[in-house]
């Protein structure tokens, strides 16, 4: 159900599993990730933070807890994780557009753009307004900002 984007069921089936090997670094960041489609960010946060746990070094848990960090309103934590992933030249990207929505959050509207119009292309620009639009979801940015800060960076496209 994972796959298929059932994401309700998939939590469900991730927490069972949980119960059963709670050590497992694939059922953690799955049932996580699954929480997070789900808009659980604060019940997929202490999920993320035992995978960082048992893999200290995996980008893509660093990445995940950054963004869920980011979400709850915990700037200052996903800063920490965001420049880890930034000295790593895999996750260079990854973290100059968490950087580039950090400085949204914090209004810093002309930076953000300059941050990330050079990232942003026709691959990654569903990704960048699926990021806005969580955080509007979570009232962290206001809808008015989010289009025309999009309406923006299209135009550059």
């Amino acid at each position: 159900c994972y796959t298929s984007g059932r994401m309700e069921e998939a939590a469900k089936y991730y927490h069972e599993l949980l119960e059963i090997n709670p050590e497992s670094l694939k059922y953690l960041i799955n049932s996580a990730q699954s929480l997070m489609q789900c808009g659980q960010y604060e019940e997929a946060m202490p999920l993320l933070y035992k995978a960082s746990f048992l893999a200290e070094e995996s980008p893509l848990v660093k990445l995940q807890l950054a963004w869920c960090l980011m979400v709850c309103g915990q700037k200052e934590d996903a800063m920490k994780f965001i420049l880890e992933l930034k000295a790593e030249e895999t996750t260079q990207e990854e973290a100059n557009m968490l950087i580039g929505l950090m400085l949204l959050l914090d209004g810093r509207v002309k930076e953000s753009y300059q941050q990330l119009q050079t990232l942003i292309n026709e691959n990654n620009r569903n990704e960048l307004q699926q990021r806005l639009d969580t955080l509007c979801r979570h009232q962290l940015l206001k809808r008015t900002t989010l289009t025309l800060f999009m309406d923006a960076l299209v135009l550059h496209i």
